[in-house]
């Protein structure tokens, strides 16, 4: 038995694909693992949101097969996973676009990431809570409900990534797909003490049709994992040349390799409140007690003052109009398909997103403009700070985990630190690399009022295989993976 040999709560991927790999479990023990915890957990998590357990346990008895032939199986042979109800249609699976009923059976797919996680071997289980059209703070809507952070059961698990991330922290699965269109990834990890890597824009490849040309703030497909090697392997299975894709780039990179990469000289430049956007004193607080692990392991920290040139509630603005511009878009594409949202089914998608919406549709040229231009000056002060240094490390999150409210009624913080913010994004700087497309990551830093705080790190353009080298190197430093037994009895719920 699986429990034989490992701690659920705590296993990588990493382990478990060395642990098949050797035999001493079968692919099939792994995914009936996780199916029991899925059974066991989710009443209380509520991340997955579609189950097909027969599904799974059929692809690991053929991933089994293909191990006793000697056939190849991929880097992740055996591994369970799941993936985010956002773009990322399974055949077969009814996908929402994060809670939205009406598009139940309407194929939605822009992610790749359940067909290359196939090809190289992890096995999916199912979907995870999102929110509508990705666009909220919080992982929440009234089709589904909230999603439950591991560390406080009351809380939101954050984002459109929510889902996901809480799977991971919860001892679902060991790794996780996630959409990121406003620091997603990075926030939903934050705020459950996980793994987030965001790659550079083209990394991971995006089919996005009629329109293959984004002009709005650029949207990642990723993976929430439990630990750098375990990014380190998605992407592994997840980075390629995409012909369908324009902004896709070639990689013949082993991302394992960045794991032992020494980081000795790396300049860090620690900006606690980046570019003047509002931080809780406790998360301040908690960071700049990690970034001294990064000094430990033979980089410089340095204090760094980031100007955009904008303020925090212009850029914010600046990014709803954005998105609500991709959005209008999305809908417009499934009224052509026969579903008109907002004339038969207004009520399934946050009145706030209707007006967000409405705003970006009046917006015209012009508006249009100056708002590429803001998304300019944030691109042109990361780079001039990134000029001085190797890597930014700043708050994936500069709030804690809100508490969660009725179905589709959780939002996001709406003030920090005595200062008003824009409950979508003004809170969680992390949305900053979506105008930009740098590299950046969440690592967990430790705890604030026993709730988990997350280190974000900026990277170079391109520059991802530096940074998650940087990201292994803090791991070494401080350990995290022991914190998610904090999580084992508490997201124990009845199935």
């Amino acid at each position: 038995m699986i429990r034989d040999v490992v701690a659920p709560i705590t296993t990588s991927a990493a382990q478990l694909v060395q642990l098949i790999r050797s035999g001493q479990i079968s692919p099939t023990e792994a995914v009936e693992e996780a199916i029991g915890r899925v059974k066991v957990r989710n009443a209380s998590l509520n991340a997955v949101v579609h189950f097909d357990p027969q599904a799974a346990l059929e692809s690991a008895r053929g991933i089994e097969a293909r191990l006793r032939a000697g056939d190849p199986v991929g880097c992740l042979a055996g591994v369970p996973t799941v993936t985010t109800d956002l773009f990322s249609s399974y055949p077969g699976w009814p996908g929402t676009l994060g809670g939205i009923p009406a598009i139940r059976n309407i194929g939605t797919n822009c992610s790749l990431y359940p067909k290359r996680m196939e090809a190289a071997g992890a096995v999916l289980l199912g979907y995870t809570n999102s929110s509508p059209l990705g666009f909220t703070s919080v992982c929440d809507n009234r089709a589904f409900g909230p999603t439950a952070n591991p560390f406080d059961l009351t809380r939101n698990s954050g984002a459109a990534a929510g889902g996901s991330a809480a799977a991971v922290a919860g001892g679902l699965v060991p790794i996780a797909g996630a959409l990121d269109g406003g620091g997603w990834i990075r926030t939903a990890a934050a705020w459950c003490g996980a793994f987030g890597f965001q790659t550079s824009h083209g990394r991971i490849a995006r089919i996005t049709r009629p329109s293959a040309f984004e002009v709005s703030p650029f949207a990642y497909d990723g993976a929430i994992t439990r630990t750098v090697e375990d990014a380190a392997l998605a992407l592994n299975a997840l980075v390629g040349y995409e012909r369908e894709d324009p902004f896709s780039v070639a990689s013949g990179i082993d991302w394992t390799r960045a794991l032992t990469t020494a980081i000795d000289g790396c300049r860090i430049g620690f900006a606690p409140r980046l570019g003047g956007f509002p931080v809780d004193p406790g998360i301040c607080e908690v960071l700049t007690d990690a970034v001294a692990a990064l000094e430990a392991q033979g980089a410089r920290v340095v204090p760094l003052e980031i100007e955009f040139s904008h303020s925090p509630d212009e850029i914010s603005a600046a990014w709803r109009r954005m998105v609500s511009m991709r959005m209008s878009g999305a809908l417009n594409g499934l009224k052509r398909r026969g579903i008109d949202l907002a004339k038969d089914f207004r009520d399934q998608i946050p009145a706030d997103v209707w007006a967000s919406v409405e705003q970006a549709q009046s917006l015209g040229i012009a508006g249009m403009q100056r708002d590429q231009q803001i998304r300019t000056a944030v691109y042109d002060g990361i780079n001039r700070a990134l000029a001085d240094v190797d890597v930014i490390a700043c708050p994936s999150a500069g709030a804690p985990p809100v508490a969660n409210g009725s179905p589709g009624g959780t939002g996001g913080p709406t003030e920090v630190d005595g200062f008003n913010v824009d409950p979508v994004v003004g809170w969680c700087s992390g949305f900053l690399t979506n105008f930009s497309g740098h590299p950046s990551a969440s690592l967990p830093a430790g705890f604030a009022d026993g709730l988990p705080v997350g280190l974000q790190l900026i990277g170079q353009r391109h520059g991802d295989f530096p940074l998650l080298s940087i990201c292994a190197a803090f791991e070494a430093a401080r350990p995290w993976a022991a914190s998610y037994y904090r999580c084992d009895a508490r997201t124990i719920g009845v199935a």
